[in-house]
């Protein structure tokens, strides 16, 4: 949307694709690796000459709805979520992702918006009757190593469909912190680290948990070495 055949250093001066690069839903989107569905593939407008209703399930809760206009002209929709396979419009709290449209306006069956030639709608799902949840998740560790070994940290989500895991930040307890689902760390001290896990999911839920790391030994200092090789 923002990268190809754009001038990335002058990015920053458009306020309405920078925002597009900060939108945390946006961001989420990406990082759950999922393609958004044409629920319109054999039935949209000769008009539209492609697909323009898409749906995205991120969780049990939260769904996002991208309407496109591909036309020259202003169009008025209706959408009716039940034929797309969704609940009825009150079942959901909506959000508008791109700004204050005005959102939309609703029945009992459809929602009903008004759209801009040439433009993009994106509407946030939220179903009020599905708690969010923190994201279940598993930490993959060694249970000690000596110091200045390079030791493999992992998280893994135990749960796609209901609180996927999207993002996740390691405090090793010795000052380094890092961010991946796969990192690596090397403790330059004995002792014992209590190493936490932090993950974070769709609509920025969280869940946190710790692993006991054991090191033994040092790594010498450049001075302990260099007077070690005198002695020798």
């Amino acid at each position: 949307m923002f990268e190809i055949g754009d001038d990335l250093p002058t990015l920053g001066t458009s306020a309405e694709r920078l925002s597009l690069v900060k939108n945390a839903d946006l961001l989420d989107m990406a990082r759950l690796g999922r393609a958004s569905t044409p629920v319109d593939l054999m039935t949209y407008a000769p008009q539209d000459k492609q697909p323009s209703i898409f749906v995205l399930k991120e969780n049990e809760r939260q769904i996002m709805l991208t309407l496109f206009n591909w036309t020259e002209a202003q169009r008025t929709r209706a959408i009716d979520l039940v034929s797309l396979g969704l609940k009825k419009p009150a079942e959901y709290k909506i959000v508008e992702e791109f700004g204050d449209q005005g959102c939309c306006s609703s029945t009992s069956d459809t929602i009903n918006l008004v759209e801009k030639p040439h433009s993009v709608r994106m509407l946030k799902l939220i179903d009020k009757s599905v708690p969010a949840l923190p994201p279940p998740f598993e930490i993959g560790s060694a249970a000690g190593a000596k110091a200045g070994e390079t030791l493999a940290f992992s998280a893994k989500g135990s749960s796609s469909s209901q609180a996927p895991v999207l993002t996740c930040h390691w405090d090793f307890g010795d000052g380094l912190s890092l961010y991946g689902m796969q990192v690596q760390h090397a403790f330059t001290h004995a002792g014992q680290y209590e190493v936490q896990a932090t993950v974070t999911g769709v609509d920025a839920t969280t869940n946190s948990k710790t692993v006991t790391v054991l090191i033994s030994g040092d790594v010498p200092t450049r001075f302990e070495a260099a007077d070690k090789m005198r002695r020798e």
